[in-house]
Parts: structure tokens; C-alpha cells; sequence
């Protein structure tokens, strides 16, 4: 039971670990593509649509998640949009979601309520099936917009079960109305996408420069540009207010511009949430008062204690399951086997992983490459439609087009009006049972040019134009790539990601007939498109890499089981040897390495029963020997009271004293003169072992083994003086090699083994073990003591009687712990201890840096250390690493241990 006991410990101690590691990787989230924000009852609730999947989350002003719904791309073959975000009187929030089948035509647009409490959506009403770009839930109505026939939009109210009901219809297609809001008694306030505001049918704005447009139940709010003031136009048709001027706008950030800005949502007071680009790469979220004043920032998310909570509980509980069905599945199997774990088991425990992991690295490097070929022909294709686009221009008629007074300019006309669009949308047909479905590639040429000096939008695939600024759409590393293509006039690849989604595009400089840059046309497509691609080839390569891998397994399980059978008859004859029937042998044909093992095992057979029988003649005239301080701690009077098996477990310091320069040199040495050295060394190191009171375990070519039951201090005083001694024998003779002395404390039983008639004092422990790596360690870090955390406790005021200092974690893999190990430098030659004491707390400063994951901070003080003392080591290693990690900060953080064991 006791066994089960620690087993059972073990495994909730691995899931327990588990769990915080998993609770440290997912508490907190980095916002990096906001596209749509609003605040509603003190709770602000955002979609982040950056990446594989669509996040929404319920967070406090402080950045606290409080429901968080995780919402995937692409799901099967429908790639999935979530937007326009909007809430009831009652305060439940919904999301409008938009979905494309990525191999038919077919479409979907759904109402969902957002229930953040238990992270999912629910299906509240569906809408019909074209893309929507705002819809607005008020008293548990849906209202939209939809087309009503080529040339008019209906705007929508329906409730859930019953049909829905047109509430106003306008001479304009669908396409062109960008926002709405619907206001009972005053119908709808909405604006199209040239920047014009209406009031159900009647236009209330005039020609401007009118940017960043929110619509709510406020009026419609916007900038001015030619007036530089932020407007509130409300429902009334002069109901204009200015809310602020441009320059009254304040940032957090002094490296930012109002230009950073993506207006979301604006409130009736004028207070706006909105995505800040903070890089080319990340959009956070920012919230300003009805001033224009940035009052907070928010860009890394953090989990509640209570969300904290029920992940870990619900990751524990998932770790307990999996760990119960995997310790069945073994109980079966041992059961089946009758306890036994036969061999072919073992490998496979071992060979199968090797497969598995080796399987996903190939996938994970076939997906790269694949990536790679399809961005490459992606790219060669909207080349070359914008190629074709553009050979279809006059650049000449293109400079003449009037960007004030698009689309019924003459030249817009004359060259848009004409062109053949069957390149954006090529449909090819093929025979499926009895329908013919249609292949779509969708790309999308956006063309901007020049007008008073800055790219203006000129034509937007033939459904929406206006003149305004390019710049006020696109963040400025976008603009500055667009720029550069104009000013070097080459084209430049760029992936961008905006409220609507990623996409793939090229800049293409227009030239005119004079050689010089008047506008950029965008190539480009939704990146949802190369995601099913490669998502679909990934998944045949996936089943194929399955099958092969089951394939595989089973083969080899099979050929393990045929060559390893005759191991079974080698197995028999070592039972009969382990029983006293020495001299037995087995008989197995061929010459394969399971024969060799056996014919080996035949000679041994023989070899052991001769060796036996003389070990059995040799050793009646041995007599037996014990070393004679061991019989206080076997509580023996004297030798003839000592009995084969008598052992004991003590707790001791163990000390060991080794030089790998003395290994080094007794390659070149002649036997005389490697003992003559060994026992000069010797006689000074033993008498001081045995003053402290430590028993010699053994001695070896290059030091000794020691262990002190009366303590850790005697051995540290032993390893001091021994540096001592060394350092002047040294100064007599040069040839004296460097002595390096590791300490620790633990448990060791000490007994006697061997046989009545031969008997011999053993100790053993893993604290020896562990004393053979520090000396590595020592070797490596140039150090003359080492002793672990567990044996400097030991030690009565060791901070303030030695000179120490922790110089990191060691990681013991087999308790999967970390325990420091000091270095105690009293023994070292007096300018190298002097060196160590001046840096001692710049020392551990860095350390302590170092292990806070501060790494600037860390090598800044390492180095200085390296320029006082050239010679430590331990400082040398620490600056590597904060090198490699700076050089490679992929990899992620770097470890806390400085050495495993």
C-alpha cells in the first residue's frame, strides 16, 4: 500500500505541476488584431480576430477577463467571420456571424447571443445569407439591411419566429450602406460608404472630408478633416455638435498619431472604444473620453481568479481521466501477461514516440514548405492579374480622372464602366451528378491615386468609390510600404490584417506615359483562402502519415517479436544458473546478434561455474576484513562481532576529492612515479580527513572518497584545509595538480557485503553519484569547493564563518527539483578570493536578475564581473546564455537551472 501511496502522489504531484504550467501559459492573452470593441454596464467586451481563431472576451476596465469565447476560422470547410458586435436594452450582448463554404457557393448570416458565463454562442436568428456589415438587437428585434432587387436596399426588423418586416426601402444597392442605427419614431440614420449621411431617404451632410464614422443611438459621429473637428450629427437634420478639435486629441503613447486610430464604437456623449495600432503587427484596444482624451490602454488580457479557477479544475479533472484510462489500459495489459512486461513492449514504448514525434516534425516542416509554394503562386497570380488590369489602363486618361467627384467624373467613365471584372471572378464549371457547381478564385484590385499630394481611393472593385484618403483606412506602416513601392517603383509584398480578416496583397506602382509614379494598385486576396488550401493538403498528408506510422509499428512489433524469441531460451537457462546449476547452456542457430548473445551467454556459463569453484578453494584462506571505524556504526564492539548483511542508514556529509589535471598527467607518467605522486598527495589529505573525523571510503588514481557522520561542518573545515595544503605543495612544486572538492549531505547505508569467508565495508547512496557530477561541475566552472543547498543548512552560521556564494540551480531529474549549490572560495589562492569576495553581491544581484527572467539587466552585471575577474567562469556562462537568448529570442525564455543531474 505504501508503494500505491507514493505512486498515487507522484501522479498528482505531475498533474498538479501540469496544471500550474498550464494555468501560467494560458492566464493571460496579448491583444494583436482588435476589430471590434464596445462598453456596455461597466464591462467592456472586444473581438480580437488576429490569428487561427476569433476571440471574444468580457473584460473589466483593468484589462480582467471575465468570459472569454474562443470561436475557430475555419471549421470543417466554412471559414467563419464574428463582427458588429452590439447590445440589447437588456443588456445581453450579440454578435453577428458570416460564414462561406469554402468549395460551393453556399453562404450563411446568423444573430448569436454571446453567453460568456459558459464561453459559447448561441443561435438567436438567421438573416439572409448575403454579408452584413452592421446589424443592431433592440428589444429582442434584429434589425439589418438586404438587397431588395439590383438596385435597392431594404432595411429590416425581425424577431425571432416570425417573418421579417420592411421598414424602409432606398434606391441603393445593398453594398454601398456602410452603417446604420435605427431609432424608434425617428426610423434610420445611416451613411454609404462615399462618407453621405441620410435620415431614412433624406441626405442630411454636404461634400466634405469626412473620416472614422460611428453610428449609434447618439447620431453619427466622424471627423471633419477640412475643419479638423470630431461631429456629432444627430437625428434632428441640423443637429450638428462639435465634441472636440483634432488637436485636443491626446495619446498615451507620444510615438503615436490620431492616423494610429480605428474608431469602433462611438457613445452619445462622445466617448469612443477603439484599436490602436501600436506596430504593423499588433492592434490593441484604446479608450478615450467625450473629449478625444486617451483615458486607458489595454493590451495584455488577464484571466479572473474564478476563470483561473475553473480551468485548472476543469485541466485536473481531464488529467485525472486520461491518467485512469491510461493506468486500465496497462492493468489489462500486465494482466494479460500475467504481470510480465515482455520486451517488444518496452521497445515500443520507446520506438513509437521516436515515430510519432518524428512524424509531426515532418508534418510541421511539409506545412512550412507548402506555405511557402502557395504564397509563391499566390503571389505570381495576383501579378499577374494586376498586370492585366493595368495593361487595360490609359495612364494618361488615369492622371485626368477627378478624385473630388468620383464615380460620375468623365475619365472614371470612360475607363471603369468598360472593364471586364471576369478576372476577379473566374467560374469554371464541372459536371457533379446532375448540377454544375461553380470553382470560385477570388482576388480583389483596389486602385489608389495621387490627388493633392496623397493616395486617394480611385476605384474599389467596381462596387464602392469615393475620394478620400487611403491613409485613413491603412495604418502607417502599410502607407509607408505603399510609398516605398511608388518612390523605388518595384513591387512590394506585404500581409496585412484590419477589422475584416488577414489578406494577402501586392503594391504595383501605376507609371504614367512620363515615367513617373502616380498611384499604387492593391492585388490581393483574403487569406482565408491559402488557410483551406493548406489546411486541406495538411490533412491528406496527415491520414497518410497516420496510416504509414500503424503500418510501420505494426512491422516492427511483428519483426521484434521473431528475432527476439530466442532471447525466451536464454531467459530459461539464466533462471537455471540464478538456481546453482552453473554450467548450463542453450542451444540457438544462426549468426545473427540474439546467437551471439547466447553463445556469450554459454561462456559465461562455463567461465562463472570455473571461477566459482575457484573462488570457493582461494577463499578459505582469506581472512575476512572490515575496516575498523565502521563498527560504531553498525553498533559493533569489534570485528568478530561483524556478520555478513549487517548494514545501517545514516545521515552523513559525503566529500569527494578529485583532478581531472592529475588524470591528464598520469597518461605520460610511469607507474613509479604516478604512485610516488598519488602518495605524496595522500599522506597530506588522509590525516586531515581523519582529524575531522571523516571515514575513507576509497581512494582512486586521481583524489579519495570520504563521509563525516558527525556533520557537513568537519567536512567543509576538511575541504578548506585540504585547498590550503594543496596551494602549498603547489607553491613547492608546480607539478602538483589542482585538487577540486565537492560536498553534500544526504542518507547513506553503510553494510557489509561479500561472502562469509571475503568480506569487504560498502557505501552506498545516490549522494555519491551526485558528489561525481559536482565535480564535473566543479572542473567546469573552475571552482575548488562545491557543495550543494541541502549540505550548506548543515552547517552552523555558514554565511557568516564562509566565504561563499550561490552560483545557480542544479535540476535533479529523478525528484524533479531544483537545489542551489554554492561555491566557498576560502581556499583559493589569495588574489583569486579577494576577486570573488569584491563581486560577491554584484554576483548575486546578477543571479537574481538572471533567474527574474531580467536578462539585460543580468549580463549588464556579468560583464562587469568578467572585466574585474577574467577568470570566473560561472559569470562567462551566464553572459552565453543571455547572448544566445537575445540572439534567438524564438526560443523563448532560457532555463533557471545551470546544470541537470
Amino acid at each position: 500500500m505504501k508503494k500505491y501511496g507514493w505512486l498515487l502522489g507522484g501522479i498528482l504531484l505531475l498533474i498538479g505541476i501540469g496544471a500550474v504550467v498550464h494555468d501560467f501559459r494560458t492566464s493571460s492573452f496579448e491583444l494583436t488584431g482588435v476589430s471590434d470593441a464596445l462598453q456596455a454596464e461597466e464591462k467592456i467586451y472586444v473581438i480580437d480576430n488576429n490569428g487561427d481563431n476569433y476571440h471574444l472576451f468580457r473584460i473589466c476596465q483593468d484589462g480582467i477577463i471575465t468570459g472569454r469565447i474562443d470561436l475557430p476560422k475555419l471549421e470543417e470547410t466554412w471559414w467563419n467571420a464574428y463582427s458588429s458586435l452590439c447590445v440589447d436594452t437588456d443588456g445581453t450582448i450579440y454578435v453577428y456571424h458570416y460564414g462561406k463554404s469554402m468549395n460551393s457557393s453556399e453562404r450563411r448570416s446568423l444573430v448569436y447571443r454571446c453567453d460568456f458565463d459558459k464561453g459559447v454562442l448561441e443561435e438567436y436568428c438567421v438573416l439572409p445569407s448575403e454579408q452584413m456589415f452592421r446589424i443592431q438587437v433592440m428589444d429582442e428585434a434584429v434589425y439589418y439591411t438586404a438587397s431588395a432587387g439590383d438596385e435597392s436596399t431594404g432595411f429590416y426588423r425581425k424577431i425571432p419566429g416570425q417573418e421579417e418586416e420592411c421598414l424602409l426601402l432606398v434606391e441603393r444597392k445593398s453594398q454601398e450602406v456602410k452603417s446604420f442605427f435605427y431609432k424608434e419614431g425617428q426610423g434610420f440614420l445611416w451613411l454609404d460608404w462615399n462618407g453621405m449621411f441620410f435620415l431614412n431617404h433624406t441626405g442630411i451632410s454636404g461634400e466634405g472630408d469626412y473620416v472614422n464614422f460611428c453610428v449609434g443611438s447618439g447620431g453619427i459621429v466622424f471627423t471633419d478633416m477640412e475643419q479638423r473637428q470630431v461631429v456629432q450629427k444627430g437625428w434632428e437634420i441640423r443637429g450638428d455638435k462639435v465634441l472636440y478639435d483634432m488637436d485636443d486629441i491626446r495619446l498615451i503613447s507620444q510615438d503615436l498619431e490620431y492616423q494610429d486610430v480605428l474608431p469602433l464604437h462611438n457613445e452619445a456623449d462622445g466617448s469612443m472604444s477603439a484599436g490602436i495600432e501600436i506596430s504593423g503587427e499588433r492592434r490593441i484596444l484604446g479608450l478615450f473620453d467625450g473629449k478625444g482624451r486617451q483615458i486607458n490602454q489595454i493590451g495584455t488580457l488577464r484571466n479572473s481568479g474564478l476563470l483561473r479557477l475553473k480551468t485548472g479544475i476543469i485541466y485536473i479533472c481531464r488529467g485525472i481521466a486520461w491518467i485512469m484510462v491510461f493506468g486500465l489500459l496497462i492493468q489489462a495489459g500486465l494482466w494479460y501477461t500475467k504481470g510480465i512486461i515482455p520486451i517488444v513492449a518496452k521497445l515500443l514504448c520507446v520506438l513509437v514516440p521516436v515515430v510519432v514525434i518524428s512524424g509531426m516534425i515532418l508534418q510541421e516542416k511539409m506545412e512550412k514548405s507548402l506555405e511557402a509554394r502557395m504564397m509563391k503562386m499566390d503571389y505570381d497570380l495576383l501579378y499577374n492579374v494586376a498586370d492585366e488590369r493595368l495593361s487595360m489602363m490609359n495612364p494618361a486618361e488615369l492622371t485626368c480622372i477627378d478624385l473630388q467627384n468620383v464615380p460620375e467624373d468623365f475619365f472614371y467613365q470612360k475607363i471603369f464602366k468598360s472593364q471586364d471584372y471576369s478576372v476577379l471572378k473566374k467560374e469554371i464549371y464541372s459536371e457533379k451528378g446532375s448540377v454544375c457547381e461553380p470553382i470560385i478564385a477570388n482576388t480583389y484590385q483596389w486602385l489608389f491615386m495621387l490627388g493633392e499630394g496623397e493616395l486617394r481611393y480611385a476605384e474599389v472593385n467596381g462596387l464602392h468609390y469615393y475620394g478620400s484618403r487611403v491613409a485613413y483606412d491603412r495604418n502607417r506602416q502599410e502607407m509607408e510600404k505603399m510609398m516605398q513601392a511608388m518612390e523605388q517603383q518595384y513591387i512590394v509584398k506585404t500581409e496585412y490584417n484590419d477589422y475584416s480578416g488577414d489578406f494577402v496583397a501586392l503594391y504595383v506602382p501605376v507609371i504614367d506615359q512620363h515615367g513617373e509614379s502616380v498611384g499604387i494598385m492593391e492585388s490581393g486576396f483574403n487569406r482565408r483562402i491559402l488557410v483551406y488550401e493548406i489546411h486541406q493538403q495538411m490533412n491528406q498528408i496527415h491520414w497518410m502519415l497516420t496510416g504509414l506510422t500503424v503500418v510501420l509499428v505494426g512491422t516492427l512489433a511483428a519483426v521484434l517479436g521473431c528475432f527476439l524469441y530466442p532471447l525466451g531460451k536464454v531467459k530459461d537457462a539464466v533462471e537455471e544458473v540464478s538456481r546453482g546449476n552453473l554450467g548450463r547452456v542453450v542451444k540457438v542457430g544462426g549468426k545473427d546478434e540474439v546467437a551471439g548473445i547466447a553463445a556469450a551467454f554459454n561462456h559465461m556459463s562455463l567461465r562463472l561455474k570455473e571461477q566459482v569453484d575457484f573462488i570457493q578453494k582461494c577463499s578459505d584462506g582469506y581472512a575476512a576484513f572490515v575496516p575498523e571505524k565502521v563498527f560504531e556504526i553498525l553498533g559493533r564492539e569489534n570485528i568478530t562481532q561483524v556478520r555478513l548483511g549487517d548494514q545501517k542508514e545514516i545521515p552523513a556529509a559525503v566529500l569527494q576529492i578529485g583532478s581531472r589535471q592529475f588524470r591528464d598527467m598520469a597518461k605520460s607518467m610511469t607507474g613509479s612515479e604516478l604512485y610516488g605522486m598519488m602518495n605524496e598527495v595522500l599522506k597530506e589529505m588522509i590525516p586531515i580527513v581523519t582529524g575531522e573525523q571523516g571515514i575513507v571510503d576509497h581512494m582512486s588514481v586521481d583524489g579519495l572518497t570520504a563521509y563525516y557522520p558527525e556533520g557537513t561542518q568537519r567536512a567543509l573545515r576538511t575541504a578548506v584545509s585540504i585547498c590550503e595544503k594543496t596551494n602549498w605543495l603547489r607553491r613547492r612544486r608546480a607539478e602538483i595538480p589542482v585538487y577540486r572538492i565537492t560536498i553534500h549531505y544526504g542518507t547513506i547505508r553503510v553494510g557489509i557485503v561479500g561472502q562469509e569467508k571475503r568480506m569487504e565495508a560498502s557505501t552506498i547512496s545516490e549522494v555519491l553519484t551526485l558528489a561525481e557530477f559536482l565535480q564535473e561541475m566543479a572542473q567546469q566552472y573552475d571552482a575548488r569547493i562545491l557543495m550543494m543547498e541541502s549540505a550548506a543548512e548543515e552547517v552552523n552560521e555558514f554565511k557568516e564563518r564562509f566565504h561563499s556564494r550561490m552560483i545557480g540551480y542544479l535540476y535533479i531529474r529523478m525528484t524533479k527539483r531544483l537545489e542551489a549549490v554554492y561555491e566557498v572560495y576560502d581556499g583559493e589562492e589569495e588574489a583569486q578570493r579577494q576577486l570573488k569576495e569584491e563581486t560577491r553581491e554584484l554576483f548575486q544581484e546578477a543571479v537574481s536578475d538572471y533567474l527574474s527572467e531580467e536578462y539585460y539587466e543580468a549580463r549588464l552585471k556579468f560583464a562587469r564581473i568578467l572585466r574585474s575577474n577574467p577568470r570566473d567562469l560561472v559569470a562567462r556562462e551566464y553572459v552565453y546564455r543571455c547572448d544566445e537568448y537575445y540572439q534567438d529570442k524564438e526560443k523563448g525564455k532560457l532555463k533557471v537551472w545551470l546544470e541537470e543531474y
